[in-house]
């Protein structure tokens, strides 16, 4: 709730916004992410416009963190959580009863939401936002990739 205010507040006086939520979670439960979901696109939604952003990425732990002690602890890694080359941003390496790659996919759909687009399109107010609006489509349909080959190399294991 504290941020949702925050969010809202920033974008009522104008303030361009990322909201960024991680997924997969040992303890997180569907309903967990599908809240997760919603919060974020409500923020995303309200008061939509060029510049705003979301992102939302699989939960990493890093070595060092408490996380990272809790997941060793607790043996959550699926992986030898000493191969750091398997550590990233759009693939599971904890354990985990939801998909975080579907759910991380989906929450990164809501860009394509109709109110966003529009509202993004109408405040284009200078040559710079055109290019940063580039960038962003640029930049979200190569994390769309992404979890498409995550998923799909997780479809053949």
């Amino acid at each position: 709730e504290e941020i949702q205010r925050g969010v809202k507040l920033a974008k009522d006086y104008g303030l361009q916004v990322m909201v960024t939520v991680m997924v997969g979670y040992p303890w997180e439960t569907e309903e967990d992410v599908k809240r997760s979901h919603d919060v974020a696109r409500d923020l995303v939604l309200y008061k939509a416009r060029c510049g705003d952003s979301l992102e939302a990425n699989v939960i990493i732990p890093y070595p060092g963190t408490p996380l990272h002690r809790d997941c060793l602890k607790n043996n959550w890694f699926i992986i030898d959580p000493n191969d750091y080359e398997k550590y990233g941003l759009s693939k599971p390496i904890l354990k985990s009863s939801v998909d975080p790659v579907a759910w991380c996919k989906k929450i990164w759909t809501i860009h394509h939401h109709p109110r966003f687009l529009l509202k993004s399109l109408v405040t284009l107010r200078s040559s710079h936002d055109v290019k940063l609006a580039f960038r962003g489509v640029k930049s979200l349909m190569g994390h769309e990739k992404d979890y498409d080959k995550s998923k799909q190399k997780a479809e053949v294991l």
